[in-house]
């Protein structure tokens, strides 16, 4: 008797262990509490890094967040660790990148030099996620994942807490950064909680959340380019910061290239790491770096070229 023939004779007991399978399958996820990662995948990575051996574990996770087109979906972690695998002393703080529509955040960190950086360099567990988004639902609170009412907001604390629960982790506020739709969606957290933020940062957003007169505000820093359709709601962002009396810096730059008005260049990345690393800094009661560098230059442009009258330029030691 071959294989087709066994199948023939046993395909009612074939289908009923599948259906079992997926039933149990659909039940484990439905058991799972929302925005905790589950089916968790670690790897340890080495590298050397100007000469020096470097490590990390490297995680992938599932999570169940019954949002609008993501009933589930998958993220990343990063962690520096010692050759044992032990988390550094010195890793204190944890990285939200926020994805733009359309782009998988659990592979951003594979992709950007930049991102790699807050880890490599300076020692930040990062994390991030893939949110599936469409162009058509972006003016319904309910579903696009920037807003509070999409429900993504309090599922990114969870998962902070999972990694500083997990790791060991110093219960440091929140750091984040994201362009475009994913700079809209920091703004619009740090506004809704600014409390939960030790420092944020973002480019090319557009859909900003109103200010509360008098909020206190982590330090945030946005960024726009010049002659991008978010150019002008950026300015209005500033502007309406400024009248709430909210201490916002902002940054113009010029375009990478002709045909690309939106995307951050390399140079807009530099600043806006050092902002955040300075800003860290400062929550650690190093205060001069962040002083010298930032505060008494709120709005800039870099490199400042043309429009003297906008800011004063920015200092080139950065």
């Amino acid at each position: 008797m071959n294989y087709l023939q066994i199948i023939i004779k046993n395909k009612r007991i074939i289908l009923i262990l599948l259906l079992i399978s997926i039933i149990s399958l659909l039940l484990h996820v439905l058991s799972q509490e929302r925005f905790v990662p589950y089916n968790i995948q670690e790897t340890i990575i080495h590298k050397n890094i100007e000469g020096k051996n470097k490590y990390f574990i490297y995680g992938t996770f599932t999570i169940k967040s019954q949002c609008f087109l993501n009933p589930t979906t998958k993220g990343m972690y990063i962690v520096p660790v010692n050759s044992k695998g032990k988390v550094l002393e010195e890793t204190k703080n944890i990285l939200f990148y926020a994805p733009f529509n359309g782009e998988d955040g659990a592979t951003a960190y594979e992709r950007y030099a930049w991102l790699k950086v807050f880890a490599e360099q300076h020692n930040f567990a990062i994390f991030s996620l893939r949110i599936k988004a469409d162009t058509y639902s972006t003016n319904e609170k309910s579903k696009y994942y920037i807003y509070k009412e999409a429900g993504w907001f309090s599922g990114i604390f969870k998962i902070q807490y999972f990694l500083q629960k997990r790791f060991n982790l110093t219960k440091n506020k929140l750091c984040a950064i994201g362009q475009s739709s994913g700079c809209s969606m920091i703004q619009r957290m740090v506004v809704e909680m600014p409390d939960k933020f030790a420092v944020a940062a973002g480019h090319g957003g557009s859909r900003f959340s109103p200010y509360i007169p008098n909020q206190k505000f982590p330090p945030f820093i946005l960024s726009s380019t010049v002659g991008d359709n978010t150019n002008m709601q950026n300015r209005e962002n500033y502007v309406a910061a400024t009248k709430a009396n909210i201490k916002l810096w902002y940054m113009e730059t010029h375009p990478i290239n002709n045909k690309d008005l939106h995307s951050a260049s390399n140079d807009v990345f530099r600043v806006l790491t050092a902002f955040i690393l300075s800003a860290v800094d400062t929550n650690s009661e190093e205060k001069d770096i962040f002083i010298r560098k930032f505060e008494n230059m709120p709005l800039f442009q870099y490199p400042l070229k043309k429009n003297k009258k906008l800011a004063p330029q920015i200092d080139q030691s950065l």
